[in-house]
């Protein structure tokens, strides 16, 4: 009760202001051994919870899927070393602010409008819907979107568009949110307020709980697809260390 009426009293910026000053003064107390963060450096006893997790760093803020496709990005691709078009909507903070300095990559970030992320203003290159992208065809050699399409509501739309400015050869990572143990992606309408798609889609902006057809999905447009058990690969002393899930696989598309 007492959250809900701080929510309506204080202003979301102020209310991400103060979380960022609370992190400021906080952070020195969970230095520990435990959990590493690859962005800020941090060695901590603890991380904070993020989604029933403790993932979340409590000096940087990152959370587990961007150290992951960091981690993925710099040992499995060539995103670091080869001349590049990248294309990534909803950026992350942490992930953008390294790609942007490489200079081998032409780097373009794209999302529907400059949005709060982890206590600041993300404000993308071209603000644009991933269901109508604003590029001509074969545009992209990579296009990064983690965690993005579980909020569209025409998936597919948003699916056939990344294939098609993505350049023949070209390969793209899609993330979504996945039950591993759910056949079939959930998606009802009847499930139409905060409460029931907390409920069922893990977060009140979810419009559905995929299910292991998301391969089948991104087939359906054309993708040749790979699913990647990337965590399951590493040292378990590695993915433990830096808090990855060890349930979420890398779902690498091409354009053959």
């Amino acid at each position: 009760m007492i959250k809900q009426y701080l929510k309506k009293l204080i202003p979301e910026n102020k209310r991400l202001y103060l979380r960022s000053l609370q992190r400021k003064i906080t952070w020195p107390f969970y230095i520990g051994n435990k959990y590493h963060c690859s962005f800020c450096g941090l060695n901590a006893r603890k991380f904070l919870p993020f989604y029933g997790r403790d993932s979340r760093c409590p000096r940087c803020n990152s959370i587990d899927r961007y150290r992951l496709l960091w981690l993925y990005l710099e040992t499995r691709t060539n995103i670091l070393t080869d001349p590049l078009t990248v294309l990534h909507f909803a950026p992350e903070k942490h992930v953008a602010a390294r790609l942007r300095n490489l200079a081998n990559l032409k780097y373009t970030t794209a999302d529907l409008m400059a949005s709060f992320m982890d206590g600041f203003c993300v404000r993308p290159d071209v603000e644009m819907d991933i269901r109508s992208i604003e590029f001509p065809d074969a545009s992209f050699d990579v296009i990064l979107c983690n965690h993005v399409l579980e909020h569209v509501k025409e998936d597919r739309q948003a699916m056939a568009e990344i294939y098609r400015v993505l350049k023949k050869g070209g390969w793209a990572i899609l993330q979504v949110p996945i039950d591993q143990s759910a056949a079939a992606t959930l998606e009802d309408d009847s499930i139409n307020t905060d409460e029931l798609r907390t409920k069922y889609y893990g977060a009140d902006s979810h419009v559905r709980m995929y299910g292991l057809d998301y391969k089948d999905r991104l087939e359906s447009v054309g993708f040749k697809v790979s699913v990647d058990q990337f965590v399951m690969e590493l040292d378990k002393s590695v993915a433990e260390r830096l808090a990855l899930d060890v349930d979420e696989d890398i779902y690498v598309v091409h354009k053959a």
